[in-house]
């Protein structure tokens, strides 16, 4: 994954001279055209936007616009993240794939799975207006300011999902039990 400007001016070539059985190249700008920063300044929003394809959620933590995962496997491809990247990008970029094959786009970073905590459904769904309403650089200062106390707020629910998740696997594993025996 590349976020430079210009950087669609190296995928042909690292597809070309890449060693590996498959390859892929995600970047952020065909050759001729820049590559943009977020409005707060923190951000290449296209790198920023894979990456959080890839780790299933936004840098604050914050459910992403919609699962990445279109083939519903449980892993996150190259191709799937720049999908995500591409659909919820900055209208001034101009993203781009590369691919040695279809085995190229097809890799994934070691995921095997993604979870969601319950909670995060609920987030979402609390953030969602203030997310679309105000400026990125604002809405993201604001959400960084309620980090330490979502950060204790989770400990106190973790507890709780930890208590639920024993008491509920003991009940499957006697039904599985119940049918498959010991």
């Amino acid at each position: 994954m590349l976020e430079q400007c210009n950087s669609g001016g190296f995928n042909g070539s690292i597809i070309a001279k890449s060693p590996a059985a498959a390859t892929s190249v995600a970047s952020a700008a065909i050759e001729s055209q820049s590559s943009y920063v977020s409005a707060d300044g923190n951000w290449d929003p296209f790198a920023r936007d894979w990456i959080a394809a890839q780790a299933g959620h936004d840098p604050f933590g914050a459910a992403l616009a919609f699962n990445p995962d279109t083939d519903t496997d449980g892993r996150i491809e190259a191709e799937e993240a720049y999908e995500y990247a591409n659909a919820v990008k900055d209208p001034r970029d101009s993203p781009n794939f590369s691919e040695s094959s279809e085995a190229g786009g097809d890799i994934a970073l070691g995921q095997d799975y993604i979870v969601w905590w319950w909670w995060c459904w609920i987030l979402r769904e609390v953030l969602e207006p203030y997310r679309i309403k105000l400026p990125p650089h604002e809405y993201y200062q604001r959400l960084h300011r309620l980090q330490s106390e979502f950060t204790k707020l989770t400990v106190e629910l973790d507890k709780t999902s930890d208590g639920l998740r024993r008491e509920t696997t003991a009940k499957v594993s006697a039904l599985v039990a119940s049918s498959f025996g010991k």
